[in-house]
């Protein structure tokens, strides 16, 4: 077909002409669908620019994809993409949700995502034993200061009585 300058008897053009302008629509569609639903931002880095088209680009194939797989159940799209961004992001947040140092807001709102009511009971015992060593090491740290202070006190008595001998 392309090696060869054979001519469309209908078109009265060579073969691959019409073969592009049978297939060219292919890439307009899915500039479409991408423009439809995108991930993308606005962003001075062209990696990003990159990385959401290839976003974009790879939701709409799985659409497409899912879609033929599904013939009799349809499903819109933007409820696909949901579907799509919960699955991804998933395990993210069910290994984010129990970090420590996490602010209760935000693993609240994790919580809400997730659909998670309560914090396991395994947390809860382990932050009051946090709590406990945090008390524990505040306590070692006031000996450890008063135990110094009792040192420059005494060193300070020493160098002060050495003085007085040498005065006298």
């Amino acid at each position: 077909m392309h090696h060869a300058p054979t001519i469309d008897p209908q078109k009265q053009k060579p073969e691959m002409i019409t073969f592009y302008n049978s297939t060219k629509g292919g890439v307009d569609t899915l500039d479409q669908k991408c423009a439809i639903y995108s991930t993308s931002r606005r962003t001075q880095r062209w990696p990003m620019v990159v990385f959401y088209r290839m976003l974009d680009v790879s939701a709409a194939n799985a659409y497409i994809i899912s879609s033929m797989n599904q013939s009799q159940k349809k499903v819109f799209r933007l409820n696909f993409m949901k579907r799509l961004a919960e699955d991804l992001i998933e395990p993210h947040l069910r290994r984010r949700v129990n970090q420590f140092g996490l602010q209760r807001e935000l693993q609240n709102a994790i919580r809400r995502v997730l659909k998670i009511d309560e914090q396991p009971s395994t947390s809860s015992a382990g932050s009051s034993d946090k709590l406990e060593s945090r008390k524990l090491a505040q306590r070692v740290t006031q000996r450890r200061n008063v135990k110094h202070s009792i040192c420059v006190f005494n060193a300070k008595i020493q160098f002060a009585l050495s003085v007085l001998k040498k005065c006298v």
